[in-house]
Parts: structure tokens; sequence; C-alpha cells
């Protein structure tokens, strides 16, 4: 796990190896509004999208999607169904000229320090094997006291946390 993790104004940055992911605060609020700190929340989540520095290939966390009419939710599920998500991400990457891509994936768990679940290894080996780059992604999940990251390669046969960040440390 990566051994420095820091909120700036603006965005929240973390060691990974030999590059940093900066997640953008305004992503980071809006997530956290999702958290399921009252007893009846549906999990929630969507795609996080961003791009790479070129100079120093660092990644930039700036886009996401929040649940959608068609998407299912429970208190203890959540499965991205709205082709409204692909549909975001799409007109961000064509008005981009393909600068803006897939990170990954984000959603809720309802506990304090989220851990995946085979649920979500399954989707994210899935997703993985979709598409079309083998980039590395990042997936992250909102627990109501911290939010975790794993990076997933397909390299290991699990992903690798990389961070566990307290929401009173950043929000």
């Amino acid at each position: 796990m990566s051994s420095a993790n820091y909120a700036v104004s603006t965005q929240m940055v973390i060691d990974d190896e030999t590059k940093k992911i900066k997640i953008d605060k305004q992503v980071l609020d809006r997530i956290h509004i999702f958290c399921q700190i009252e007893k009846g929340m549906p999990e929630a989540g969507g795609i996080l999208a961003g791009r790479q520095n070129i100079s120093n290939s660092n990644l930039i966390i700036e886009h996401h999607t929040e649940p959608m009419y068609g998407d299912y939710q429970t208190r203890y599920r959540f499965t991205r169904k709205d082709l409204g998500h692909l549909s975001f991400f799409q007109e961000l990457y064509n008005n981009s000229n393909g600068t803006i891509g897939y990170v990954g994936e984000w959603h809720t768990h309802p506990e304090d320090i989220p851990q995946y679940s085979m649920i979500d290894l399954r989707n994210w080996r899935k997703i993985y094997t979709k598409a079309e780059t083998n980039q590395v992604q990042y997936h992250l999940i909102a627990g109501r006291k911290a939010v975790v990251i794993w990076k997933y390669s397909g390299k290991h046969l699990c992903p690798v946390k990389i961070a566990c960040i307290y929401w009173e440390d950043f929000v």
C-alpha cells in the first residue's frame, strides 16, 4: 500500500509506485454524498474517468458518473446497468479527442472501512478482460468512515490495495 497519501485543497493525492494518482476533490465530495450512513440507503456507484499526464505519467481522476434510473440498487448491491454511464463516458472521450479515458469503477459499501467482495472482484475481472487495452484500472469503494482504492492490472490474482483514506481527513 502507498506510503504517502495526502489531501490538498482541490484533490487527494496517492502515491502508487512510480506515479501519483490525483483524485479531484469535487469527485470525492459527490461520492461522499452517497455513503450509506443511514440504514435504508442503498449502494450507489458509477464509473471513474480521467487523464494521464504525458510528462510524468501521473493519473488525474476528474470525472465520474452517479447512480442512474436504470441501475440496480439495494442495501448490499449496486449493478451499473443504465447505458447513460457509457454515453457520458463516450461523450467525454470524444470531446477530449481521446485524452480522457476510463479509469475504473466506484461504489459504496455499508461498512466503515470497505473491503471488496467476491462479486466486486468478478466484476472488476470482467471489466478488465473486456477492455480494449490492458491498462491498469483503479477501483474505489466508499465506506462510512473511509474510502479505499484498489489497483487491478490482471497481473495479480487479486487487486492491490493502494490507499485507505479516512473521510474526516479529506472532506
